[in-house]
């Protein structure tokens, strides 16, 4: 950390004494987790017109800023690629029921009563959050099977996980008997 701080005091000119100014830098460099590509990003962005009357520092503070949200925004894409692979595979677990959901005539089933042969769950807590949050068993089965040719449930899980990658905050709170409380 001690060799990228002192070649960004070199390629910026800067003139720091101050362990203050140091350690803020510090701090502003150790949230980034590429330092190879942060290196080449700084170099490559030093003269950009929009920095051209910003002293050397504020060059430092805006290109570690503008870093910090590409090296963010890679993650959350990164993220969303997963969401999408995790919605798949859940909306097949629930193609793997559908004939013993269809075949019920009605809607009593619930997520948490699909038992394994071993008697272990058949979805795990997480899933049965995000299921419960689009419907019962049968409105997702006929999600599923909907005329389109497209698996509309898959969509909405993966619409629901990538809306809580970009948004964690917004957790969705789930209504039950009267009382609202949150899904984490």
């Amino acid at each position: 950390m001690k060799d990228l701080i002192e070649y960004i005091i070199e390629i910026f000119g800067l003139n720091i004494k101050s362990t203050i100014a140091m350690m803020d830098m510090e701090n502003d460099i150790g949230e980034i987790r590429d330092h190879v590509n942060y290196t080449k990003y700084l170099k490559s962005s030093f003269n950009l017109s929009d920095l051209q009357y910003l002293t050397a520092y504020q060059k430092f503070l805006e290109l570690t800023k503008r870093y910090k949200r590409i090296e963010q925004e890679e993650i959350n894409r990164n993220k969303i690629e997963k969401m999408g692979t995790a919605a798949e595979r859940l909306a097949s677990k629930v193609h793997e029921i559908d004939t013993m959901v269809l075949n019920a005539q009605n809607d009593n089933h619930q997520w948490g009563k699909f038992k394994l042969s071993t008697g272990e769950q058949y979805f795990t807590d997480k899933e049965i959050k995000a299921l419960s949050t689009i419907g019962s068993p049968l409105h997702c089965v006929r999600l599923q099977r909907s005329v389109s040719g497209r698996d509309m449930l898959c969509e909405r899980l993966e619409a629901l996980f990538v809306e809580r990658v970009i948004y964690p905050q917004l957790e969705a709170p789930v209504q039950s008997n009267g009382l609202i409380k949150n899904l984490a």
